[in-house]
């Protein structure tokens, strides 16, 4: 079997595997079984047990993937607006900025 990278699988696939995992583990399934079957590394399959037994279902879920928008800006939303509407629809020359676009 070719070792596939779980997380290139869209976030239902993944959701339905760590569903499909926490049935068999409740059916008395041990985890080494368990992580052939849906395609996961042995030490996945306990960290979605771990999970699984100290939150629940919901302690599975998956969230959102990636940066939240607006994290690591340094301008104020309000400050950003107005630097676009200053730089959008401009040729670099007309700026007049000391180094080269």
């Amino acid at each position: 079997m070719k070792d596939l990278d779980a997380r290139q699988r869209s976030t239902d696939v993944q959701q339905h595997n760590r569903d499909q995992a926490i049935r068999l583990y409740l059916d008395g399934m041990k985890r080494n079984k368990i992580a052939y079957i849906v395609g996961v590394h042995y030490q996945t399959t306990g960290d979605w047990m771990r999970r699984y037994e100290m939150g629940g279902e919901e302690a599975l879920k998956i969230g959102q993937r990636g940066r939240k928008e607006g994290d690591g800006r340094i301008l104020s939303p309000t400050r950003e607006k107005k630097l676009q509407e200053i730089v959008v629809g401009k040729m670099p020359d007309q700026m007049q900025l000391p180094f080269a676009l």
